[in-house]
């Protein structure tokens, strides 16, 4: 029977140190270091001393023992000396409380156990940094500390009754010089184990705490979504452009919930090729901010991963680059303009240039006709000077015609359109100039239409300001060739020559407005440098595009093969309409900003 008794103190004994280790976890857990905590976890092992008292090992002899001592030792390691003398000063008090014969003795043992413990404590412990040794943190050094205890407790038998001394050598310090290293070793263990927990824990919290105000402090939108991209992680600045005071509200949400639906159904495609496992880096998207404001982000996205490799998530981050956006946008804007300056200075130095020589035609000729002249001399002044007032007139008239398109003040008069029409009016138009510089306008067309829609007025000017440019560089005798032909889905316009050519250096500004090649042609005996400008933003108008060949004397082609020849032949490419086609409505002109990008497609 009292082995069977002595089974059940035994297991309620494991069960009181489980208890302890729990509680102990539990008061470190939630004081975290606080003012009274190490008086509290003194108080705990005391509790648990007077409970191994009240639950004592009944050995065969009728001697009795338990562990109040091991729990004192205990409390020293884990918890300091103030709370081993809380526990050892509430164990002697409720031995004190029980009475008895061996009163002084306990009281002794207590108090020895105490001093062990704390020397113990003071050997062990290292440094004011707190360091335990090697040999303190070890299952070896808990059975030591325990036999120690063990030690005290035997040789303090030495002071019982005669008849009590001999049973209780015989008896019980076998037994407690087991049990008692033993239970300290248990106990210790489970205490340190349960303390790297809570270390660990801790540990982890603060880089959780660390890493949750490193993401909340970036301005940037960080995010992570799971499988059914659903949120399970989420940033502050995220959750605001969201319209949501935190970013525990994202989370098991979906980004339609709180995007729109076009924006929603962009991120989802995005995600799921992420799922797929695809890497998304810099990718611009359209986005809104906290005060439902369009912006742009780019956002790199990358698959999450398990052990295996497998992917279970979304990760992203998004960068709000609007404001860059728009300095990119203001730089632009600012080149342009500084591109406008370039020109209207080129355009003032040139057109004083070029209006100041007809000028000095007309002041000559006007003075010379204020002085006595035979009629034909009279009548060549008269001619001169209606010359140059036609030249002065064509040069503003080029000039506004080029503003008109700067500022997208013209509108297309569209209509459905013969190709051959266009070609031979302009053409009859200009045989007079043709001849004047000797030359010869030779027109070809097919049989039949070449529809397209197209504004009639501007399409001839356009065609005229081309074929001007082949008369005013081609020498007398030679030929320009103006053709009309059918292509897949366009209409294609060439107006060939048999000039000196564009030189290479001069290719790249050939559609530059007020742009020469030749340096010393000027109004008089040359362009303006507006018209192939006017002609290709009109053609352009037109979703058509102008392109250029050109063989300068004496040089080589593209392709390196030699050329017997050389001129310059300019390809006007318009949208080609079917026969029964309808007019569609009036569309105005696009704008410069709108042209600019599509000039490297049209050369």
């Amino acid at each position: 029977m009292t082995l069977f008794a002595n089974l059940l103190t035994w297991i309620n004994l494991l069960l009181h140190i489980i208890a302890l280790v729990t509680c102990y976890g539990v008061i470190n857990q939630r004081l975290r270091a606080g003012r009274y905590q190490r008086i509290i976890q003194g108080v705990l092992f005391g509790l648990f001393g007077i409970m191994s008292m009240l639950n004592p090992i009944m050995e065969s002899s009728g001697v009795m023992f338990d562990f109040r001592n091991v729990i004192i030792v205990v409390c020293i390691l884990q918890s300091g000396l103030v709370s081993g003398v809380i526990a050892a000063a509430i164990v002697a008090a409720f031995r004190i409380a029980l009475g008895g014969v061996g009163l002084p003795l306990g009281l002794s043992v207590i108090g020895l156990t105490l001093a062990a413990g704390a020397a113990w404590y003071a050997v062990l412990w290292q440094g004011k940094g707190g360091q335990w040794t090697q040999f303190a943190q070890r299952p070896a050094g808990f059975a030591t500390l325990g036999l120690l205890v063990a030690l005290i407790s035997v040789a303090m038998m030495q002071f019982l009754p005669s008849p009590q001394r001999e049973t209780a050598l015989q008896g019980i310090a076998p037994l407690l010089l087991i049990a008692f290293p033993l239970m300290t070793t248990i106990m210790l263990l489970l205490l340190c184990q349960q303390r790297r927990s809570l270390e660990q824990e801790e540990a982890l919290a603060q880089e959780r705490n660390l890493l949750r105000t490193l993401i909340d402090a970036v301005p940037d939108y960080i995010f992570v979504k799971d499988a059914n991209l659903r949120f399970i992680l989420s940033n502050t600045a995220h959750a605001r452009a969201a319209h949501l005071a935190s970013a525990d509200a994202l989370i098991g949400k979906k980004a339609a919930d709180f995007w729109p639906p076009e924006l929603a159904a962009h991120y989802d495609s995005d995600d799921r090729r992420v799922l797929a496992g695809e890497t998304l880096i810099g990718q611009e998207r359209a986005s809104l901010n906290e005060d439902a404001s369009p912006i742009y982000v780019t956002t790199t996205k990358v698959p999450m991963r398990d052990g295996r490799g497998r992917v279970t998530g979304v990760i992203g981050i998004s960068r709000d680059v609007t404001a860059q956006k728009l300095r990119e946008q203001h730089e632009r804007e600012l080149l342009a303009e500084r591109q406008r300056a370039d020109i209207l200075r080129t355009f003032i130095e040139s057109a004083s240039h070029d209006f100041r020589t007809p000028l000095s035609i007309i002041s000559t000729n006007s003075y010379l006709l204020h002085r006595d002249q035979p009629a034909e001399q009279r009548a060549l002044r008269l001619a001169t000077i209606e010359q140059q007032v036609q030249r002065v007139t064509m040069l503003l008239d080029e000039v506004v015609e080029m503003v008109r398109l700067d500022m997208n003040t013209i509108t297309l008069n569209i209509s459905k359109l013969d190709v051959r029409h266009i070609v031979e009016q302009t053409a009859n138009g200009m045989q007079g100039e043709a001849g004047e510089h000797g030359q010869t306008l030779l027109v070809e067309v097919p049989d039949h239409p070449l529809f397209i829609f197209g504004d009639a007025a501007r399409l001839t000017t356009a065609l005229k300001q081309v074929i001007a440019n082949a008369i005013q560089h081609s020498p007398a005798g030679e030929t320009v060739t103006i053709k009309a032909a059918p292509l897949a889905d366009h209409i294609e316009i060439t107006v060939e020559d048999h000039g000196e050519g564009i030189d290479e250096r001069d290719r790249e500004h050939v559609f530059e407005r007020l742009y020469r090649g030749d340096k010393a042609r000027s109004s008089a005996n040359g362009g303006s440098g507006l018209g192939l400008p006017i002609a290709k933003r009109i053609i352009e108008a037109h979703d058509g595009s102008i392109t250029f060949e050109s063989h300068v004397c004496g040089g080589t082609p593209a392709h390196g093969e030699p050329q017997p020849d050389c001129g310059t032949t300019f390809y006007l490419y318009l949208p080609a309409a079917d026969r029964d086609e309808t007019v569609p409505d009036r569309r105005d002109l696009v704008t410069l900003d709108d042209l600019r990008s599509h000039e490297g497609s049209a050369r």
